[in-house]
């Protein structure tokens, strides 16, 4: 059975210049099986909902 997913960071913006070929997206970090990772959303009300949705509260 998997773990829970564990939001740490909550959603942070990125924007590399046009020169990098990635697209500004919102991140949200978590761990999921005692690993990191990071999911990659093109809006920030995505990105938020999938945070609260696993159990992140904002200080």
């Amino acid at each position: 059975m998997s773990e829970k997913i564990i939001v740490v960071e909550g959603v942070f913006h990125q924007n590399y210049g046009p020169e990098d070929g990635i697209p500004p997206h919102w991140c949200c970090k978590y761990y999921w099986n005692g690993f990191a990772e990071y999911e990659y959303f093109d809006t920030r009300d995505e990105a938020y909902e999938f945070a609260f949705n696993h159990g992140y509260v904002p200080v």
